[in-house]
């Protein structure tokens, strides 16, 4: 399996106004024509790669993932880290 097949202009981004939670909602049959299963691996991977091709310098934490089944449609949680901030707190 290659890494980072998944169209992002299928993805819709939600993000939760005031806060570091963004939703990333995945079309299931672009999820499944890359990964076998659902899991924080996969899930992690898919928000990096996904981060890092908006040009957005940020460190993602799958926080859930759900798959809804009636309307074909992974729903990643995710918490985003601004790149600058980790940095600056991993130097105190």
């Amino acid at each position: 399996m290659e890494v980072g097949k998944i169209m992002f202009e299928d993805v819709f981004e939600t993000v939760i106004k005031g806060s570091n939670t963004v939703y990333l909602n995945i079309p299931e049959d672009e999820y499944f024509i890359n990964y076998d299963e659902i899991n924080n691996t996969a899930a992690l991977e898919i928000a990096n790669n996904y981060f890092y091709s908006k040009g957005r310098n940020v460190i993602p934490s799958v926080e859930d993932i759900d798959y809804d089944e009636s309307i074909h449609n992974i729903n990643i949680n995710v918490k985003v880290q601004q790149q600058d901030k980790m940095e600056s707190k991993l130097r105190q």
